[in-house]
């Protein structure tokens, strides 16, 4: 996907700050997996490298390779583990 679509139909994504917010706006595995294919190989340099759906893009990636919260550090630790419960 190029980048000006992937902004046109994830731009209810774009300043997302709390996780617990994604399933609102990408409520199925399915949604979550489906952004994650259409925006992972996407290049930013425009935001220093950053995508504009890095909260969303975490879960995504987290979901998607299965990564274990317990490597997650921080304060944010329990919002993501139920977010990305929401996704199993």
């Amino acid at each position: 996907m190029v980048k000006y679509k992937a902004r046109q139909k994830y731009h209810k994504l774009e300043g997302l700050v709390n996780y617990a917010d994604l399933p609102k706006l990408l409520p199925t595995k399915r949604e979550l997996v489906q952004f994650w294919a259409d925006v992972k190989e996407l290049a930013w340099p425009e935001y220093y490298g950053s995508s504009p759906w890095s909260l969303a893009s975490q879960v995504a990636y987290m979901v998607c390779n299965n990564c274990p919260v317990r490597d997650i550090h921080g304060d944010e630790r329990l919002e993501l583990a139920k977010t990305i419960d929401h996704y199993s």
